[in-house]
């Protein structure tokens, strides 16, 4: 072998392996060492986000939910979410019963029973956190749903909303600990709707938003 092939052959393993993009100080998932992000920084996130309720139940509140998700996560991330009629933006959400939601492929495309979240990514590398590799992936696309549950309030559809957007926004996994003030924790954290130093700092790091408060 050449000299100039032994460094084709060099550069092409390291671009199928992936460059190490930064170094992580914090990993709060506890279910994936995967993480996802829209580009370098907060500014590439998408907006607006598309949301669509398919029923006019007004006890289901889908939009209200949403409203509560955009604001705490704006705020975390440093972008402001706007909602769009349009379906054509790279983040849409879905709001309604199981049935209309399978009348539309999309309950039984996804499973879950509160709601879910899709998350379409491509390799991106890997990122140091201690002695630890984790994966960073580029995302694509984001489609999730909230099902419309009867026995539900506000503050449910908060959470859950919240929750959901969360995955949106890069979460691939969950928090564990049952007595986590987490809104990502892993099963329904019904009256959690504010986000917690944990949900931010998973996510602010690898947008290069600079962490200040860990209350």
């Amino acid at each position: 072998m050449s000299f100039v092939s032994a460094i084709l052959v060099t550069v092409i393993l390291q671009i199928q392996a992936g460059a190490s993009t930064g170094t992580l100080t914090y990993w709060e998932d506890r279910e994936s060492t995967t993480v996802y992000r829209w580009g370098d920084t907060y500014r590439s996130i998408p907006q607006p986000i598309y949301v669509n309720q398919l029923n006019g139940n007004d006890k289901f509140h889908f939009m209200k939910g949403f409203d509560h998700a955009f604001i705490q996560w704006g705020n975390a991330l440093n972008r402001t979410f706007v909602k769009s009629a349009s379906p054509t933006t790279s983040i849409k959400y879905y709001g309604g019963t199981k049935e209309q939601l399978e009348s539309i492929g999309l309950f039984k495309d996804i499973g879950g029973e509160l709601g879910r979240t899709d998350l379409v990514g491509s390799y991106e590398g890997t990122w140091k956190y201690g002695s630890y590799n984790r994966t960073v992936k580029r995302m694509n696309s984001a489609r999730g749903y909230i099902v419309d549950c009867s026995w539900r309030d506000i503050v449910g559809y908060k959470n859950t909303c919240t929750h959901e957007f969360g995955h949106a926004m890069g979460w691939a996994g969950h928090t564990t600990d049952k007595d986590s003030v987490s809104v990502m924790y892993k099963n329904d954290n019904y009256n959690r709707i504010y986000l917690s130093s944990i949900d931010k700092r998973h996510l602010q790091q690898i947008y290069g938003i600079k962490i200040n408060n860990y209350k």
